[in-house]
């Protein structure tokens, strides 16, 4: 009901389900469940159809890629950035974007009050081939999400776990999903395992994004994403844009700024 009455209030088309309307709309959820909400009009995206549409798009304007290619430093003059050393060599720009994610932070430069304090969250996840017809929504709870994305498959998530760089899938982890997902609609025990994978989410110290300018001219911070890199990356990338084409920082952008970590 608390998440219910927030979104109620933000404007969202949502409507509170009482068990039998939540097993009319989803026979197969567990009994268990005394209600949901219904969240009107949300929507999904394949990150990784998502990653190869950008990258045509990319191509198709022709933007140079380096792949492989580690940043280690910014290149500064009179507390200006002017470009970035990297494995590859020096490249120069007018602006620099971090938007490294987990690797945010191992950018080196003279004022550390730059330096976006980001740290990786694993997150690991796996697919399932189920039938078309055994969940119709995204179904989440507080700890897993089902997500139907496409009609033969489920993607379920997802872990959170504080664990460095140690990239990892595990049978714990692997274990949690799958007895989370059971949990939710007990028919999926009886599904085909398809493949699990894992991931970095870079987390700020508030799990707020860390956006905006910095202290370092023409150096902007796009980090700190945390679990909704690919739900805020249009918003993101037309804040970003703003500042470099504009000139302006955007007044929704402060609150997310560097500086609230170096006061």
């Amino acid at each position: 009901k608390e998440r219910y009455e927030s979104q109620k209030k933000l404007g969202l088309d949502v409507v509170l389900l009482t068990k039998k309307s939540l097993l009319e709309l989803e026979p197969y959820i567990s009994d268990n469940f005394i209600g949901a909400v219904l969240i009107k009009g949300d929507h999904w995206v394949d990150n990784r159809l998502m990653i190869s549409a950008l990258c045509k798009a990319i191509k198709k304007y022709n933007v140079d890629v380096y792949e492989n290619c580690i940043v280690s430093s910014y290149i500064e003059k009179s507390n200006r950035v002017i470009g970035v050393e990297s494995s590859l060599g020096s490249f120069y720009g007018d602006y620099v974007v971090n938007s490294a994610g987990s690797w945010a932070g191992d950018i080196r430069a003279n004022n550390p009050k730059v330096i976006p304090p980001v740290k990786p969250v694993l997150g690991q996840l796996l697919e399932i081939k189920s039938p078309d017809w055994l969940i119709k929504h995204n179904v989440c709870t507080y700890s897993t999400y089902l997500a139907s994305k496409d009609k033969n498959k489920i993607l379920v998530g997802s872990t959170m776990e504080d664990v460095g760089f140690n990239k990892r899938v595990s049978v714990s982890g692997v274990e949690f999903l799958t007895r989370n997902a059971i949990k939710l609609v007990p028919k999926i025990s009886e599904c085909e395992f398809l493949s699990v994978w894992a991931g970095f989410r870079p987390t700020s110290p508030d799990r707020l994004p860390i956006l905006g300018t910095t202290l370092l001219d023409g150096l902007i911070i796009a980090t700190g994403t945390y679990r909704n890199g690919i739900l805020l990356a249009p918003i993101i990338g037309t804040l970003i844009c703003e500042i470099i084409i504009k000139g302006r920082e955007p007044e929704s952008i402060l609150p997310f700024k560097i500086g609230r970590f170096y006061r």
